[in-house]
């Protein structure tokens, strides 16, 4: 079972790519802030991100290499 990572402050397409990553047989976190998806990802180890460009708090391509 992999940990993903969803990043993206349109809370229904975080849960729409929740239940399917849930129904693959995986383990889905969501954030709605490229803050709190940093939070998470420093508290733990994600396989994957799935992260947005257009974020409230900034803009996803410049917070990437952050992701590690």
């Amino acid at each position: 079972m992999s940990a993903i990572l969803i990043v993206d402050d349109d809370q229904s397409l975080v849960t729409m790519l929740s239940r399917q990553v849930d129904r693959s047989g995986h383990q889905p976190h969501g954030a709605a802030t490229l803050q709190e998806g940093l939070l998470l990802a420093r508290q733990g180890h994600y396989d994957l991100v799935f992260l947005d460009v257009q974020m409230p708090d900034g803009n996803g391509l410049d917070y990437l290499p952050l992701f590690h």
